[in-house]
């Protein structure tokens, strides 16, 4: 649990890190290493906030699948491999809805290390109206990203088979990989949607939609009590 905690914690440091410096390098301006720190500290409690709404959100939609998985594997065939076929289009739909999904909430994260007036819901409601017109480049970023990371794991699976450097504690090995190729992709990964958030900055403010209840502007924050 400590190591967990450890990593999930360093990962949000590198996550803020990467974004604020993207945005510097965008903008033309540095920052010095003290700037640096102290703009990751101020951060630091807007992005926990908006990562718990985005957790949550990832937990909802999962169990939202998993509900909706069983009257569909239940309605099909009783041969288990047209069960398994259901299963598998089944699965890759709700993963390509997921990734087009996803966009709002990693721009949301972006959102609330660059914006100082949002966090949780209000960086998610802006991510959401600012990728309106930028959201199947966000979904197509998620599905170049997905298979960069594809790429790597079969990339493993060839050395292994071909090369004996691996054999004398594979999953260690194998392990330190995955993780160190997975942050290299996670921090390109936010560069990127750095990048598309300056892009999307560049349209007017646009409004969001709250059902019958009427609009409200992006720069209005929904809920004023979130810390």
């Amino acid at each position: 649990m400590a190591f967990v905690f450890s990593y999930s914690f360093i990962a949000v440091l590198s996550m803020i890190a990467t974004v604020i410096v993207t945005s510097e390098s965008c903008n033309n301006k540095t920052l010095s290493l003290k700037e640096l720190s102290s703009r990751i500290l101020k951060s630091l409690r807007r992005t926990i906030a908006t990562g718990v709404y985005t957790t949550i959100f990832v937990i909802g939609y999962v169990f939202l699948v998993i509900y909706l998985a069983g009257p569909v594997l239940s309605n099909s065939s009783s041969n288990p491999f047209t069960v398994l076929g259901y299963g598998l289009l089944f699965s890759m739909f709700a993963y390509i809805v997921y990734l087009y999904m996803s966009s709002v909430w990693i721009l949301g994260l972006v959102v609330s290390v660059l914006d100082e007036e949002s966090c949780g819901l209000v960086a998610l409601g802006k991510s959401s109206a600012m990728i309106k017109k930028y959201r199947f480049n966000g979904f197509f970023l998620n599905i170049f990203l997905n298979l960069m990371t594809l790429a790597l794991f079969i990339g493993l699976k060839i050395v292994k088979g071909h090369n004996n450097w691996l054999s004398d504690d594979p999953s260690i090995l194998s392990g330190l990989y995955l993780v160190n190729c997975s942050c290299l992709v996670k921090i390109f990964s936010f560069v990127a949607y750095t990048v598309l958030y300056f892009e999307c900055k560049e349209n007017p403010d646009e409004e969001i939609e709250l059902g019958g209840y009427g609009r409200i502007s992006t720069t209005t924050p929904l809920f004023s009590g979130i810390p």
